[in-house]
């Protein structure tokens, strides 16, 4: 990639950036191969070269064998090396907040009355195949629990995704240490994408002016949804009061995408096609000094998709500075050079 722009704050270190990995461990081990950024050493960590800095754009978790293992990679690495280690949570990582509740009594309002009265591994592949876009889930975590020779029963799989949440939970640790958004120097990393719903907006309907303002409360909010539901803390109408991060992990009610989160928003057509933000919100972004927006969550194919508008760039999916399931090995200050992954969706 080129220098930053002329006129900006720009990073004065590496940045090697990971999306989308979603529970496939080939492909952290792809992103780290020949990396001078970050590898895995003989242990099997993940460590991070001084001097650079490693973001995780999000969601972990889903689509192969090894959920467990790679949240615990990502979460020793952010525990052992915290100044150089950032972890976005994704949609596929905060949505397993639900299951405490839903198998447990409270599922969702439009759950089938079968459902509701189904066995919990009914319920929970339901839950994940019509909820979670996370058909196969199931069977993969039972997989993963076989090779570590774990109980492997239809109850032993529901147990473990519960423990995942659980306090020592090692998702629950992860959530804990990870942000939704992230700046270094011109560049923007979220998850899913910024949009003028979204941008400067957090939801507890607070307007705040100014991208790295915005970027610290926005985090801040997270942090104290995640506080809300370490505590267990429940309205006096009996709803959660971390549902508003469930509701902002989600797709607005009635359509496939959420223009207000930085989490499910898109920077994509319905069609997946890749997209500038607008002349109006590049303008906004400039404003702050940021010249560059990385995303994942959406797929745009194995490759990372860098989309310029004169001085401005977005790379969406996920693999760059994918998008989704690549990386990006570095972000240096003056030439930039982008490491490619596999790639998928989110």
């Amino acid at each position: 990639m080129a220098n930053t722009y002329s006129g900006t704050s720009r990073s004065h270190h590496p940045v090697a950036y990971l999306t989308d990995v979603e529970g496939i461990w080939e492909k952290l081990v792809s992103f780290c191969r020949d990396n001078p950024h970050v590898h895995l050493d003989h242990e099997g960590r993940l460590v991070v070269r001084p001097g650079s800095t490693f973001v995780y754009g999000g969601d972990a978790v889903d689509r192969g064998p090894d959920g467990l293992r790679v949240v615990r990679t990502l979460l020793e690495a952010r525990q052992r090396q915290p100044s150089q280690v950032v972890l976005l949570a994704g949609n596929r990582d905060i949505n397993k907040l639900r299951l405490l509740r839903e198998l447990n009594g409270f599922p969702l309002a439009r759950t089938p009355a079968d459902m509701r009265a189904a066995p919990r591994p009914v319920l929970l592949r339901w839950i994940m195949e019509n909820t979670m876009g996370a058909r196969g889930a199931f069977e993969f975590r039972r997989a993963e629990l076989e090779r570590t020779n774990d109980p492997v029963s239809d109850e032993d799989v529901v147990d473990s995704f519960l423990a995942d949440v659980r306090p020592g939970g090692p998702l629950r640790d992860y959530l804990s240490v990870c942000q939704l958004a992230y700046r270094t120097g011109n560049t923007l990393f979220v998850h899913g994408g910024v949009h003028e719903r979204s941008l400067g907006v957090v939801p507890t309907g607070e307007f705040v002016e100014g991208v790295d303002a915005w970027v610290e409360a926005l985090n801040r909010w997270y942090s104290e949804q995640l506080a809300a539901f370490r505590e267990e803390r429940i309205g006096p109408d009996g709803t959660p009061a971390w549902e508003p991060l469930i509701a902002y992990q989600a797709p607005t009610p009635g359509e496939r995408i959420n223009l207000g989160s930085v989490v499910y928003g898109r920077m994509a057509d319905s069609l997946n096609h890749p997209g500038l933000p607008s002349p109006a919100l590049i303008t906004t972004l400039a404003h702050s000094g940021i010249h560059r927006v990385v995303v994942g969550h959406t797929p745009s194919g194995d490759c990372p998709s860098v989309l310029r508008e004169e001085s401005f760039r977005a790379h969406p999916r996920g693999q760059l500075l994918r998008t989704g399931r690549g990386g990006l090995a570095a972000l240096p200050p003056r030439r930039q050079r982008v490491r490619r992954g596999p790639g998928e969706a989110g």
